[in-house]
């Protein structure tokens, strides 16, 4: 082979190199953050643009008094600056978080659940249609 020829094929292949182990693209995360400023523990539902541009649901997010909890989500679309939340305690004579009049339904259950709203939610316990409060931003605090 030529010099002049292996000259030209040299940068070929350091291009090829590069693509073989590129690592692949990284998904977007997105963070919410969500603060009990209450004397109780609470469990929370999120509802949350998804990469297809749907929403998925996913509960249950434990939160203990007094405390706030990261929530963390891989979507390839994480730009989104809303959220919706569902959220209740047993305590305290059983206050409740959510949304009313138009605000969207979800189904929830007595167990933990992930699905994407487009989709049949899952089956499971105490299975029941609930609202959920649109949030703007990624936090949401969570008063008595």
């Amino acid at each position: 082979m030529s010099r002049c020829m292996s000259n030209l094929l040299f940068p070929v292949f350091l291009l090829g190199l590069a693509l073989l182990f590129e690592p692949a693209a990284a998904q977007a995360e997105k963070r919410f953050f969500l603060q009990n400023a209450t004397r109780y523990p609470i469990s929370v539902t999120l509802l949350v643009p998804n990469n297809s541009g749907g929403w998925h649901v996913d509960g249950w997010w434990h939160v203990a008094p007094y405390s706030y909890k990261k929530v963390k989500f891989v979507f390839a679309n994480a730009s989104g600056r809303h959220f919706g939340v569902y959220a209740h305690t047993r305590h305290g004579g059983g206050k409740v978080w959510q949304g009313s009049g138009n605000a969207p339904n979800i189904t929830v259950i007595s167990q933990g659940f992930s699905y994407d709203r487009r989709y049949s939610p899952p089956g499971g316990t105490n299975r029941r249609v609930v609202k959920v409060r649109m949030v703007q931003g990624d936090t949401y605090r969570f008063l008595e």
